[in-house]
């Protein structure tokens, strides 16, 4: 038995018997291994699609916009000539951008008060380098729809919009601002 086996391995003309596979059969195979490698092409590129759209709108996330538009219908007594009239008005509302090079970090950039409220603009968590909270300056856009204290007390006075800028007394040019909504009336 051992002379068979070693006279078979030592036969160079033996090979083993291969499956047949039809060209239909290795078509199906190929397209397979090939959408395969597509998908996971499309899926890295995916992923690093949305890697690099996160970081802009990180970025541009304090910066928002709002548009209007209106439009007009007038009909006529024939109702053949109805004209129509699109008029676009687009109002562009830029909320405070806080520039991170000012150095300050902000808990909020928008604050919501009714008449007669009082409360803390923000609380600063970072400060721009070499100023501290001695250092703060507090300041009001409009004085008749609120007021800040010089530790960033604001008292809401009247319904209306204004901004609070908190800066240093070393460098004024640092700032950040709170955009403050006032809502109600007095009664």
């Amino acid at each position: 038995m051992d002379n068979n086996y070693n006279s078979y391995r030592n036969d160079e003309d033996y090979q083993r018997p291969r499956k047949r596979v039809s060209r239909d059969t290795l078509r199906k195979r190929q397209l397979c291994a090939l959408f395969i490698i597509a998908l996971i092409v499309l899926i890295i590129v995916i992923l690093f699609a949305n890697a690099c759209s996160s970081g802009k709108s990180k970025k541009d996330s304090n910066n928002s916009t709002t548009s209007t538009s209106a439009s007009d219908v007038s009909t006529t007594a024939d109702p053949a000539l109805t004209t129509t009239t699109t008029t676009t008005t687009i109002q562009l509302v830029t909320e405070p951008t806080n520039d991170p090079n000012s150095g300050f970090k902000l808990s909020r950039t928008t604050a919501y008060y009714t008449v007669g409220q009082s409360e803390y603009a923000a609380i600063i968590s970072e400060y721009p380098a070499g100023s501290s909270e001695a250092d703060e300056v507090w300041e009001t856009s409009d004085p008749n729809v609120a007021t800040v204290s010089n530790l960033g007390m604001v008292t809401a006075i009247s319904a209306g919009e204004c901004y609070i800028t908190v800066s240093t007394k070393k460098d004024p040019t640092k700032e950040a601002m709170i955009k403050v909504y006032v809502s109600g009336s007095l009664n």
